[in-house]
Order: C-alpha cells, then sequence, then structure tokens
C-alpha cells in the first residue's frame, strides 16, 4: 500500500503526507509482528522456501525499503511554496529509517541515513520549525550516531536538544 501511495504522492504537494504517516506507523508495527511470527513458527517458512515462493529476509527491512522511498519522495520535493512542500516531513521518515536501523543493529544504514540528511541540510527546514515528535526522534538516533563515531561533544548537544524539546510531562 505504502509503496502505491508513494507513486500517487509523487504528482501531489504535502497534503498526502498525513497518509504515508499513518500507512508507515501500520508497516512497521506488521513489520514486526511479521518478524516475529515467522521467528516462533520457522517450520511455516521452511516449507514455504522448499516451494520456491519467497526467499526469507526479514519483513522489517523490506519495510524500511519502501520507506525510504517516502523518505526521498519528501527530501526531493522542489516545491517552493513551503506550507505546500513535502520537505517539512523528510525528518519524521529519518526518525523511522533510524529507529528501525538501530532495532537491526545496522549502524552503517544509520551512518548514510545521516550523510545525506547533512548534505542536504540547507534545503530542509530548521528542526525548531517541525512537529517536535520528528525532531527529538531524529536528534535521538543522530546523537547515537555522534556517540558511536565517538564524537561525543556532538551527541551531547544533539542528546540535549532532544531533551529540552521535550515537554515536562514526557516521562518516556
Amino acid at each position: 500500500m505504502l509503496k502505491n501511495l508513494n507513486r500517487f504522492a509523487e504528482q501531489k504537494t504535502n497534503w498526502i503526507v498525513k497518509s504515508l504517516i499513518v500507512i508507515t506507523k501500520n508497516l512497521i508495527t506488521y513489520a514486526i509482528k511479521a518478524d516475529e511470527y515467522i521467528e516462533k513458527n520457522p517450520t511455516v517458512y521452511l516449507s514455504r522456501k522448499n516451494l520456491g515462493d519467497f526467499e526469507h529476509e526479514s519483513c522489517l527491512i523490506k519495510a524500511a525499503r519502501t520507506i525510504h522511498n517516502s523518505f526521498k519522495l519528501c527530501l526531493n520535493d522542489r516545491n517552493e511554496e513551503i506550507y505546500q512542500s513535502r520537505r517539512n516531513s523528510v525528518y519524521f521518515f529519518v526518525g523511522q529509517e533510524l529507529k528501525i536501523y538501530f532495532n537491526l543493529q545496522n549502524r552503517d544504514l544509520a551512518k548514510n541515513m545521516e550523510k545525506v540528511l547533512i548534505s542536504k541540510q540547507q534545503d530542509l527546514p530548521d528542526l525548531s520549525s517541525i512537529d517536535k515528535s520528528q525532531a527529538i526522534t531524529y536528534l535521538y538516533y543522530s546523537g547515537a550516531i555522534a556517540c558511536g563515531e565517538g564524537d561525543f561533544k556532538t551527541a551531547y548537544l544533539k542528546f540535549k536538544y532532544a531533551f529540552q524539546l521535550c515537554s515536562k510531562n514526557d516521562l518516556k
């Protein structure tokens, strides 16, 4: 569904992004559940594999690929009118991809996402102008990447900024 909606969204403005976000959240939930099911029921997978139906690849990895297309769709939006631009949602998709890559313990893909975002930074909205939850998620994972690279000063600044964006009522 997300693949088809991505194709449809290519010709649309930012009104379609809310649908992309909802479907992305659902896709991640279902991919995690599907991977858990396959892990708990390996005989189902093995019987399907012997029939040649599919090669096993984590459902979460497949979901990340599809979500990456949504990320590219938003990142490459050339709409100059900021209120109609899909670029405002780039940080949501980056945050979801980084969350998946950390879950899969694939730090290399996470670092690549961070590099892409840094290279396009001048075209993206400021973190203070986007939804706080998107900014906090991005800053947390970006700080974790910096920490893994040994850049503790940058990690500290990103973690601190993410913490400052949090509401006093946010316990999680």
